[in-house]
């Protein structure tokens, strides 16, 4: 857990910040204003002393403005730069909490539950815009089995959890998909390479600190295709209530960090949502290129008749003898001139039949 004193002192910091952020006085083009009106006016007047007197104080009003900007800059850097070395503290911090943290099973679905409406909204929505069988998807936090069945509908759809989560999830799908399209890993390293379409991780990143978010996002930039999407969930600390949360199970992070760690290893930013006035965050990161399947179209099949044509059989019928050994022998002999597609079975049925051996009632010999 986070120092309260260190989060109680970045967050007093940053509503300070917030509030400074409101201070901007935007008189001076008023202040312009008055002074061209006052100069017209006065030109209409043999005594100017007091048009004169009111254009030095609109002067003198410009220059404090001036100056009180200038204050309030410094003001601003002097506490951003108070954040920042706070900033340094907190995430030095989450390493420490992350190398000693260890959520149970239990644990880590009870967060998923945690989900707004909004939240979950969103994400059961995606089914109509990311679902497609012919790219494989990947769910790296398989904590709502729920989701994975509805929504990760790819072929085929590859889990990464430990056993006691696989088998979670597992259970949320009939023994024919289980068996056939779901392929449960531990580790994403074991996912093939460039074969991923869309990936997901919902309820993980929020709890970690950056670099080891980075190390997980790098592999999985390598396992996914060209154009292929990735959805995930972070505590995005530029909203007050998801820094508020920092001071549980959450994380110290941003939007501008994830954003400049995820462009860093090749990832392009589609979008950033923002649920519940900041508690819940989603990015959409692509990698870029274009998404093709790489399943192949279904092959032309050319379909055979059971029987022979009228041509084959003729050519089958000039070498008859009453040997069906020999016949075939024969035919066989000339299968460079048969035709169509020569298939033993087929001539050695018709053979048989011709001679009356596929009869049940003919005679033994």
């Amino acid at each position: 857990m986070v120092s309260p004193r260190l989060l109680d002192s970045f967050g007093r910091l940053d509503l300070m910040l917030r509030k400074l952020n409101e201070f901007d006085l935007e008189l001076a083009n008023d202040l312009d204003l008055r002074t061209s009106t006052v100069e017209h006016d006065k030109r209409l007047f043999k005594e100017k002393t007091h048009h004169d007197n009111l254009i030095e104080s609109i002067q003198e009003l410009s220059n404090s403005l001036e100056n009180y900007h200038s204050n309030l800059t410094e003001l601003k850097d002097y506490i951003q730069k108070r954040l920042r070395h706070n900033e340094v503290k907190l995430i030095q911090e989450d390493y420490k909490n992350y190398e000693s943290f260890s959520a149970t099973i239990e644990e880590r679905i009870a967060l998923r539950k945690s989900f707004s409406e909004k939240l979950n909204a969103y994400i059961f929505g995606l089914k109509n815009s990311t679902s497609n069988w012919q790219y494989a998807g990947v769910d790296l936090y398989p904590t709502d089995p729920k989701f994975t069945r509805e929504i990760v509908s790819s072929d085929p759809t590859y889990v990464i959890a430990d056993h006691q989560l696989q088998d979670i999830v597992s259970k949320e799908f009939n023994d024919f998909f289980a068996s056939r399209r779901l392929r449960k890993y531990e580790a994403i390293q074991d996912l093939p390479d460039a074969s991923i379409g869309v990936a997901y991780c919902f309820g993980k990143y929020e709890c970690m600190p950056i670099d080891p978010i980075k190390d997980e996002a790098s592999i999985l930039f390598d396992k996914m295709l060209p154009g292929g999407v990735f959805y995930f969930t972070y505590n995005n600390c530029e909203y007050r209530p998801s820094l508020e949360f920092c001071n549980g199970f959450r994380a110290y992070q941003t939007e501008s960090i994830i954003t400049g760690m995820m462009y860093g290893i090749g990832f392009d930013k589609i979008d950033n949502k923002a649920f519940d006035d900041g508690v819940w965050n989603v990015m959409i990161v692509k990698k870029p290129g274009e998404l093709k399947s790489q399943k192949q179209a279904t092959p032309r099949i050319e379909i055979v008749p059971l029987g022979l044509t009228s041509e084959q059989e003729t050519f089958i019928n000039q070498y008859r003898v009453e040997d069906p050994v020999l016949w075939y022998k024969k035919v066989h002999n000339e299968k460079n001139a048969y035709p169509g597609v020569y298939v033993h079975n087929k001539i050695m049925t018709h053979i048989q039949g011709e001679l009356g051996l596929l009869n049940i009632d003919s005679e033994s010999k």
